[in-house]
Formats: C-alpha cells, structure tokens, sequence
C-alpha cells in the first residue's frame, strides 16, 4: 500500500463510532487494553481497507495496532501505560477450509473453522530479548525477535570494551509475550467423504491465551505463516502454521447458551400450560415413530440431576442410559439426536474407538512436545458422550471407562505425568446382542455380552425388540411414508429451542428435593430390597440385592423430570414420573427370564437370583463328588442320578446348568468326566470347605503355639473336636499347604504362617 494514511479517518469513524467492541469510551471498555475489530462491520467504512488488511496482513495489523495505540492512549490514556494495544480480528469475509491451506496464502489472513483437539500450557515468548556483553558486563542491547528461533545482536564486539566473547541474554529484562499453541482439526460434519480428517497448528498470544480448551468449535483468524522443521534442517520444505488474530465460538456450550429474556419468559409460559417434560420427549427425533418409553429416558439423560459436591467425595448428577436390543429399531438415530441437542455432544462408536480414545492419552509432539491429548469422555466435560455399538470394543478398552462413569475422572499416571482429568458427562451407550437378536429366555448380561459391573453403572436400561404387531407396523408405515416424501413433523419445541432449553434448564434450574418427595422414593427403594410380599422386617426373608447406586439413580431422574419442568422444588408428580419411568426399565431388565417374575439380580450379577444359588449348589455337588473319587473327577451319569434322586435339579435343566460351568470354571478332561477348576467361589474356596479349613487352621494354631505340631496329634485332634476322619483331614492340610496358610518345617509337622 503506498499511503495507507488515506485509510486513518475511516478506521477512527470506525473505532470511535462504536464499530469496535468494545468502542473507544472509558466508560465501557475493558481495561486490559484490547479491542476486537470485525471485518464485516469494517468493509461497510471502506472495503479498501478491508481488501489491505487481507492481502497485506502484517504491515496492515502493525499500522492498525499503532493507530489504535494512539487512538486509545488519547481517548482513555489510563488503560494503557508504556504499551501497545492487543488488536483481535473476527468476522473475516471468506472462509478458507483446513484442507485448501496453500502456500500461495502465505502472508496473508485467512479463517478457518474446527474442533479445538490440543493445546499446550501457556509459555512465555521472547519478543525483545536484551543482550548484556560476556566480557565487561556493562553494555546492553534489545534485539527485536521476529522469527522462529532465538536471535542475537548482530555486533560483534562490544563498543564499550572492545570485547569479542558474545553475548548474555538478561533474561529478567527482556520482553515477553504469552503463547500457546493449539492443533485444530476439521469438524466431522464438513469432512468429505472417505477422507482423513485435516489438522493444522495455530499459535495464540496474549489475552487470547487461555479461552481454549479441547473440543470447542471456534472458527479462528490468523495470518499464514511458515517456519523450518528443525534448526540447521537441510529440507526446503517448510510447516506452515496460522498466528491466531482472533476467536469465535461456532457451538456454545451450556453455560455460554444464553437466552434472552423474551425466550425465558415464552419457557416459562409453556410450562404454566403443559407438561415441560413430556413436550421435551415428544421433540426428541421425531422422524422415528414411537419409542416413547426410549425417548422419556433420552429427555431425562439431556436434563441431568444436580451433581453434589463434599468434602470428602462428589456425587455426579448427570443420568447414564443404555439402549440395546434388536437392530433396525432406531438406537443410533437416538443417540444421533442426542449428540446435536446437547449443548456439548460427542458422538463416537465402540468399533473405532480405544482406551485412549475415550479417556485420554499422553503423546509426543514434534511441535508442541509431551502433551495430554483429551479423548471422547474428557471433550464431553459438563455436557454429553454418545457411544454407540459398546459391545464391538475391547473388553480392556471397555472397562476403562468404569472409572468416568461413577467418579466422572480420567485419572492418568503415564510418561511421568500423573494427573485427572474431569469427565463430568452422561453417557449413553448402544449395544446389539451377540447373537443378531435379543434372545427374551436370557439375562441382559448374557445377551449382550457386557460385564455386570458396567451394565449396574447405567441409571436406565431398554431392552427395544421387534416385535410383529400389525396395528403398530401399518401406523410405523405410513409414518415413514410421510417422512419420505418430506413431510414435518410437528413438535412442541425445534431442534434449536431444545437445545436452549436444555442449556436454560442446566443452568438456571437446581431443583431441591423436599422430604416428601423423599420419602416416596424411599418407600419405592425399600421395596425394591425386599422380595414380593416379605416383610421388611423379618431378617429371614429373602431379599432382593440392589445397591444404593440405584436409590441414587431414582434421585438423579427425578431432579432431570423437575428441571425439565422448571420446578426449583420437585414434587410429588416429578418423582412419580421419574419412578415409572424406572419401573419400566425394571419390568424389562430385572426379570427373571426362566420364571418371569422379579429379579434384580438378573442383570446386577448376570445371573438370577435362583439360578445363581443353584450354580453354587451345584458347583458344591460336583467338587464333593470329584474329591471322593480316585480319579479326581466327577462322572455326570452318577451325578445325574444323585440330584434326580434328591429332587434337586430335572433332566434337561442339569444339563443346562452343567454346560454353563463348562463355560465358567469347569472341565470335561474325558467326556462324561467333570471337573471343578475354580471350586472356592468368590473367596476361593466353598463355603463349606472354608468353614472346614478354619477350623483346621484354627486347631493348628491352638496345638503349635509358638512350635510346630505333629500330623498324628492333628488329626486326633480334628476327629475329636470335629469329626472330622483322617482322609478328609489330609486332603484339608493339602488345601492349606498351596494356599500358603501353613507350611512344614519339617515332614509330618506342620504351623501356621
């Protein structure tokens, strides 16, 4: 540009006609000394300028920092004292996607937008670095620094002594900037078909270090630049990266999803008129044609409770539901859905995704170094994680989410960093069964092949079967009819609306839970603990083994039924709602498949109630048998003639009972030949034999004392004490000596460790 003073009036009418943000007044700028300059309200002052300003971008932004330097250091001269104005540019006219990144660009301004995948800590950057002589220690110099690496004075001796032994750099008196850099890569909607998604670096400096955090969509402003790979690398080529000018935030999230006050009041209206909580499910995914009981646990998993944070611990608030069933049915649409009305939504499938990939993982960097680079849990803080076909990922890759789920952290102790990371997100999960399709004569656990401590994690479970119904298939025909043809569906709220909705609800709504509504809950807990028709009371009467972790899941689901109806207090109806809402998850999940009646043992442990104590006996049965043979095994003839005749188990059922120990901790070393392998149960050993082996370890220890005892008074002493014969003493002394309880000093004498 020749005169670029010809463009000084309409940049001041610019700046001090309220065009900047914040304008020229004291009375409304920020007092750090930075104004953002959009291109689109600049190019209606002069387009000129704005055309300068992209082809030319470094000598134009230095002349426009000087003039808006001055501009503010006569306007409002206590804002700045003895430095420059910080300029950020926004709103440029052209968007230049990742992958159209040119070396023809160099030089110049361009914006491009994306996802925000890393970014480095903030570091100091030398901008002026002073340089003391090595010799006298008396002569100093500033070098400006322009370039990649470090550069020192080019004089070579020093004026005052003469001195040829180089330079000093003072680091304490030189100027600084701070830096950051970030890898933007490109949003998953904008990818091409079938290709890598691109990645760029972008450096930030001064105010704008700070504002980013992995997963923010932004669209960044910046002037291409290119630096060498390495210092002294013979390569021509060059890395070309962007120095950010400006920041803007393409999603916000919830807490940034402000609505105005005509929005708040037109919520607050609905909510006086209809039920909040259903309309919020009848916007969910309305292409799909039913599922109403799906889309009532999708309305709660996008509201969230109200986490809880003490002193010792944190109780997390945010629902975790789980879908899986027949395929065709819609799962991945629901999650889909889910993903866009989040406010922050991360979408990801168990087939393409690692421990690492969800969680986090510590990678090196030839640009930004050992870094942090945050998974799918980590970039869905305080908002939303879809994952859908969970059950095609690893199983060691699986169960490190267990953590996120219930704590909500992601610690990290790899390559010497040891830190965590917040995962403070609802998950919602897909899974198809194992065999194609859901399979009614079998526990969720055993469908879907997913491990019961993960499965309990879940506040909500729906078990979506197709089921042939003509009535129901001729109106899901139709209904697709109309969607083909693109005909809309009528909802109470847009996609738009719900998304701020939800964010509204997030953040304005904390509902309490009154005493009342308590006590409802816990009257449904209490049943839920108890058999059908026992009395609480009675310690003899069976129980149904559910955990707190489920008392708590009906407390979040009610707190997300409340918000979603703008109630600071919830009611009675709100944990209604929240309680049929679990019921219906229970009628399907925690029923036992081969009786049909309760049991939350059916997905708690993998295995009902019943069928768990029949396991065991069983299991008890084959190991007393294999220990009284000789061969050391358990003939299934003999067995099947000892249970028949005791009435324990029928025909069929036995060998159901048999071939499922064969896949759990059982042999058949020779066909018709059973053997136990892991006879001990949870504690490694019978309940049976462990009462026995402590008494064994338990009279070892009253004889030996402080010495050792020997075998003949042992076993006269368990015969007398015990009953317990010499052959099953032995073998008892056997199981004791492996395990390591006692040991013999000497043959035939044995003590205790």
């Amino acid at each position: 540009m020749e005169n670029p003073e010809l463009f000084y009036d309409p940049l001041c009418d610019y700046l001090e006609g309220c065009g900047a943000v914040p304008p020229l007044d004291a009375a409304t700028i920020s007092m750090d000394g930075c104004i953002t300059v959009s291109l689109n309200d600049l190019y209606q002052y002069n387009p000129d300028l704005v055309k300068w300003i992209t082809e030319d971008s470094d000598t134009a932004y230095r002349w426009i920092t000087e003039k808006a330097t001055d501009l503010m250091r006569i306007r409002i001269p206590e804002v700045l004292e003895g430095c420059e104005a910080e300029v950020h540019v926004v709103g440029h006219p052209h968007e230049t996607p990742l992958r159209l990144v040119r070396s023809g660009q160099l030089g110049r301004m361009v914006s491009a937008s994306g996802v925000v995948v890393k970014i480095t800590q903030t570091e100091p950057k030398l901008v002026k670095a002073r340089y003391i002589c090595r010799q006298c220690e008396k002569y100093s110099t500033m070098q400006p620094q322009s370039y990649q690496y470090r550069e020192e004075p080019t004089e070579t001796k020093c004026p005052i002594c003469g001195g040829r032994k180089g330079w000093i750099l003072d680091s304490t008196r030189s100027v600084y900037v701070d830096s950051q850099k970030l890898k933007l890569q490109e949003a998953p909607e904008t990818l091409p078909p079938g290709q890598m998604p691109c990645i760029f670096i972008y450096e930030i400096q001064g105010l704008l270090c700070g504002s980013l955090n992995p997963g923010d969509r932004v669209r960044l402003t910046a002037i291409l630049d290119a630096a060498m790979k390495a210092k002294g690398n013979p390569e021509r080529t060059l890395e070309i990266y962007g120095r950010c000018l400006g920041i803007e935030y393409l999603t916000e999230d919830a807490e940034d999803l402000e609505c105005s006050a005509e929005e708040a009041k037109q919520f607050s209206d609905m909510a006086k008129t209809r039920d909040m909580f259903q309309a919020v499910t009848d916007s969910i995914a309305p292409s799909l044609y039913g599922l109403h009981e799906e889309k009532k646990c999708v309305a709660a998993y996008l509201m969230g409770g109200e986490a809880k944070e003490q002193e010792d611990t944190r109780i997390r608030g945010d629902v975790s539901v789980l879908l899986c069933g027949d395929p065709g049915l819609g799962k991945s649409q629901l999650l889909r859905f889910a993903s866009k009305a989040s406010p922050r939504g991360i979408f990801t499938t168990g087939q393409g995704s690692s421990a690492a990939g969800l969680t986090a993982a510590v990678v090196k960097d030839k640009d930004i170094g050992f870094s942090l680079e945050a998974g799918a849990l980590v970039l869905a803080d305080k908002g939303h994680c879809q994952i859908d076909e969970l059950e095609k990922m690893n199983d060691n890759d699986r169960r490190a989410i267990h953590p996120a789920m219930e704590q909500q952290i992601i610690p990290i102790a790899k390559a010497g960093i040891n830190t965590t990371l917040n995962a403070r997100c609802g998950i919602m999960a897909a899974a198809n069964p194992k065999d194609g399709r859901y399979n009614p004569y079998l526990t969720v656990v055993q469908n879907i092949n997913l491990e019961a401590s993960l499965l309990n994690r879940f506040d909500l479970i729906r078990i979506m079967r197709d089921i042939p119904d003509e009535e129901r298939d001729t109106a899901l025909t139709k209904h697709l009819l109309r969607v083909h043809s693109g005909e809309q569906v009528e909802t109470p709220l847009s996609l738009r609306e719900l998304r701020k909705y939800i964010a509204y609800c997030r953040k304005h709504i904390q509902p309490d839970l009154p005493a009342e509504v308590g006590n409802e809950l816990e009257k449904y807990y209490k049943g839920l603990r108890r058999a059908s028709g026992s009395d609480i009371a009675d310690p003899k009467q069976p129980t149904i083994m559910i955990t707190p972790r489920q008392f708590e899941s009906c407390i979040r689901i009610t707190e997300a039924v409340a918000r979603a109806r703008l109630h600071e207090v919830a009611t009675e109806d709100d944990a209604l709602t929240a309680l049929a809402i679990i019921e219906s998850s229970m009628e399907q999940v925690g029923v036992d498949p081969t009786t049909g009646e309760r049991n939350i043992d059916s997905y708690m442990t993998g295995k009902p109630r019943g069928q768990q104590q029949k396991m065991e006996l069983l299991r008890n049965i084959i190991y007393e048998m294999q220990c009284e043979s000789t061969e050391g095994v358990c003939d299934y003839q003999t067995l099947l003639g000892k249970v028949t005749e005791k009435g324990l188990f029928r025909t069929g059922e036995l060998r159901k009972f048999v071939d499922q120990l064969l896949i759990e901790d059982t042999t058949e070393p020779i066909t018709g030949k059973l053997k136990i392998l892991k006879p001990m149960g949870y504690t490694g050993k019978q309940r049976g034999l462990q009462a026995q082996l402590q008494r064994v370890l338990k009279t070892i220890g009253e004889l030996s004392g402080t010495d050792s005892v020997r075998d003949d008074d042992l076993y006269a002493e368990l015969e007398k004490r015990h009953s317990i014969g010499r052959t099953e003493a032995a073998k008892l002394i056997g199981v004791l000596m492996k395990d390591g309880s006692i040991f013999g000093p000497r043959p035939g004498w044995y003590r205790r460790i």
